[in-house]
């Protein structure tokens, strides 16, 4: 019987047992209780039942469920990156086959309101789950500020005038301080630039060395300054 191992049998015995290993103080680490947090808490028990689907009313409610559960989760550092989609074309009103996208594309400016009546409506119920978003991380203490002082939340939508899918005037908005990190209260209007200007100032704001961002048109190294502390 052979007991002789070969030198690359060796090599691919190593390699295994090493990833195994590492496998190991993977879960061991997984498996320990975190460092109790002062802002860290246990949830309020949920009494209503969420009601799943498109209905844009079920869709706010469930979503406000979401970000308790997130707050807590990111309060107690179960986590520090939460992304959160609040704004599904296929939402509708109670009983209408009429959707939120639907009327992006189909309905008629409003000549007096200078806006699309129905396509503002679903807008304005999507910034209410927003705000019910920053009320969560903004109701948890955390040492000498809220949860919602020490993160930096970015509002961001993936089209400026949706009836035709175009690019200019797309509104993006940050919401909290980072812990101290930002400036708020400021309305920076940059006509023409790549909206890769805010994906690059978040990154250098929390200290990710890159001095450049996005790729051919949209590639820029150009942060905006004054939203830096």
């Amino acid at each position: 019987m052979l007991k002789v191992v070969g030198a690359a049998d060796r090599a691919h015995l190593d390699e295994y047992f090493t990833a195994l290993r590492e496998i190991e103080q993977q879960l061991d680490l997984q498996l320990q209780k975190p460092a109790p947090l002062e802002a860290c808490g246990i949830p309020a028990k949920i009494d209503s039942e969420a009601t799943p689907g498109i209905v844009i009313d079920d869709a706010i409610a469930n979503h406000k469920l979401f970000v308790g559960l997130l707050a807590h989760a990111l309060a107690c550092d179960q986590t520090r990156v939460v992304n959160v989609m609040m704004g599904s074309t296929e939402y509708r009103r109670p009983a209408s086959p009429m959707t939120y996208h639907i009327y992006t594309h189909e309905e008629q400016v409003d000549p007096k309101l200078g806006c699309q009546p129905n396509v503002t409506w679903f807008m304005s119920r999507c910034l209410e789950g927003a705000a019910d978003m920053l009320t969560a991380f903004d109701g948890i203490r955390e040492g000498d500020g809220t949860l919602l002082d020490h993160m930096l939340v970015l509002y961001a939508t993936d089209h400026g005038y949706a009836k035709y899918h175009s690019l200019e005037h797309m509104p993006l908005i940050t919401f909290g301080r980072a812990g101290g990190r930002v400036n708020a209260g400021l309305h920076v209007r940059a006509e023409g630039d790549t909206t890769s200007r805010v994906g690059l100032t978040v990154q250098q704001v929390f200290g990710v060395p890159v001095a450049s961002w996005g790729t051919e048109s949209n590639q820029t190294s150009k942060a905006f300054a004054e939203v830096m502390a």
